[in-house]
């Protein structure tokens, strides 16, 4: 029975752990989509292709388009019931997402910038660049945010996203 318990103990530790981890070279990944929403996800690589596909071009500092493809950030919030639309206004201005990289470089979102009733920003998390998969030193996901003239919040190899209330 102490083994058990040893087991069931170490598994609880190190799954999480191993689920946040993205490998590339088409090995499986998970992307925990959690905080304070209605159904926290652990989207796997399957998950993810099965969900609605968009491309958008965007143009390097040299000029030369890139077309990612891949999922509206909007989109994969709506699957885990976070605030959109009219439940988005006023005292609920407050929400934010945070992206984070497997290097642990973090930024922030408002969801006004995300949902689609406030702004024409289609931000992307995308697993496809020029009609292939992303290239291994932004695989398997990336956030990309066409409309920024600066790539700052551009995240490559993204590990989470969550959803959370700015608190005074």
């Amino acid at each position: 029975m102490k083994r058990l318990s040893l087991l069931v103990t170490v598994c609880g530790i190190l799954l999480p752990i191993l689920a946040v981890r993205t490998p590339v070279n088409g090995q499986e990944w998970v992307l925990p989509v959690s905080g304070d929403v209605r159904h926290p996800l652990m989207i796997t690589h399957k998950d993810f292709a099965a969900y609605p596909h968009l491309e958008v071009t965007v143009q390097t500092s040299k000029g030369k388009p890139i077309v990612f493809r891949g999922v509206t950030l909007y989109n994969l919030l709506q699957f885990v019931g976070a605030p959109m639309g009219d439940s988005t206004e006023g005292k609920n201005q407050t929400w934010y997402v945070q992206a984070e990289a497997s290097d642990g470089y973090k930024v922030l979102f408002a969801l006004a910038e995300i949902d689609t009733s406030f702004s024409k920003n289609s931000i992307l998390v995308a697993d496809g660049k020029n009609g292939g998969s992303l290239d291994t030193n932004a695989a398997p996901l990336m956030i990309v945010v066409p409309q920024e003239q600066r790539h700052g919040r551009w995240i490559r190899h993204l590990t989470a996203l969550r959803v959370l209330r700015a608190t005074q």
